[in-house]
């Protein structure tokens, strides 16, 4: 594969990437702060937030289009993309009914078996001689069916749908919170790149794709099943205190993968099997740094869906929302010569000050909650 082509691989794993990240657009986390678990693994949901849920795996796909053909100058729409932007938001609603039960193995089966199947597809058709490039949606569609096919998809779900509702008020604006946090976060997460494909050709980008793929990989597994561990935890008794442990062991163990992840790249490089362009180790160091601290931010993410009010994500996500267009369009039409390490240095500081603000806002509502 050239570097053209590559790069337009990058481009279309990004975006389905970003279906994964949008997913259900916060109604997972109202799921998750208002339903209640037995102790017979039965899950009781409220009927009012079952039928939101359908209702918002309807719009979702909707919602994605949306975004992503704003934020990303790519043509990617098909009848292959729009049924995966339908199939998507099931799975995401399946790993959070296998979450409330404690099933984490489920939760990353469902949510990441794709990823397996997905290369193992694309080693055959190369074995084969065939174009996989010119199929990739529909690779990605039989990849993602695929793990409906496995037997724990089967596996039995009990469900109390409770007609009344506590306070449906409540509950929408949670969602409505939920959801407007969730593109804050879709734009955050994704400034870096969205903006290295404004700024240069779709072969840089493959270069800083590839990079960002290697490092960050590891530490969102490490981390998002350290930050699911603690789900429960803080659900029924959140500590400020052991929320800072909580927060110093995920950064010692983000540090540990991304020194792995630096060796397995200094040998690929040394010994020739990739080549990266016009990229240079100080760089390098500058985006693991970005991915270590974004890597901590998953875990002051489970604590602040959990403890933080509606009207703290709210403007929390509207603050996100505010800065990554601003800063999008800044940076693409007035700074386009900037160079790789000055951009991910901008976007490392971003990120280490959202970090910062919402651990603020963690222990500020945590303290008014105690009076």
């Amino acid at each position: 594969m050239d570097e053209s082509s590559y790069g337009n691989f990058a481009v279309n794993l990004f975006i389905i990437n970003i279906t994964f990240t949008l997913g259900l657009y916060g109604y997972d986390q109202l799921v998750n702060r208002t339903s209640a678990v037995s102790q017979a693994n039965e899950i009781k949901i409220s009927g009012y937030c079952f039928r939101l849920g359908i209702l918002w795996v309807l719009l979702c796909p909707i919602f994605s289009y949306i975004l992503i053909d704003y934020f990303v100058k790519y043509d990617f729409f098909n009848i292959y993309s729009l049924l995966l932007f339908f199939l998507i938001p099931v799975l995401i609603i399946y790993s959070t009914f296998f979450k409330l039960i404690g099933n984490i193995v489920k939760v990353y089966l469902v949510l990441n078996l794709w990823k397996l199947i997905f290369p193992i597809i694309v080693f055959i058709l190369c074995l084969l001689g065939l174009d996989f490039l010119g199929n990739i949606w529909v690779i990605f569609l039989v990849s993602v069916v695929s793990v409906f096919a496995f037997p724990f998809m089967r596996t039995r779900l009990d469900f109390k749908v409770e007609e009344k509702s506590k306070n449906k008020t409540e509950e929408l604006n949670l969602l409505l919170a939920s959801s407007f946090s969730l593109v804050g976060f879709f734009l955050f997460d994704n400034l870096d790149r969205n903006t290295f494909i404004a700024l240069y050709d779709v072969e840089v980008f493959g270069d800083y794709f590839f990079i960002y793929i290697l490092l960050m990989t590891p530490i969102s597994l490490i981390s998002n099943y350290y930050s699911s561990l603690k789900i429960s935890g803080y659900k029924k008794l959140f500590n400020i205190k052991e929320f800072h442990i909580d927060l110093r062991n995920l950064l010692f163990l983000n540090g540990l993968v991304s020194l792995l992840s630096v060796v397995f790249i200094i040998f690929l490089l040394e010994f020739d099997f990739i080549e990266i362009r016009s990229m240079s180790l100080d760089f390098m160091f500058c985006v693991i740094s970005m991915c270590m601290v974004k890597g901590v931010y998953s875990l002051a993410s489970v604590a602040y869906s959990i403890n933080c009010k509606s009207t703290t994500l709210y403007v929390l996500s509207f603050i996100s929302i505010i800065i990554s267009v601003f800063i999008f369009h800044i940076v693409t039409v007035y700074f386009s010569n900037l160079n790789y390490f000055n951009l991910v240095t901008i976007f490392l500081l971003l990120w280490f000050f959202r970090l910062c603000i919402y651990i603020y806002a963690i222990r500020k509502d945590h303290h008014n909650s105690l009076g």
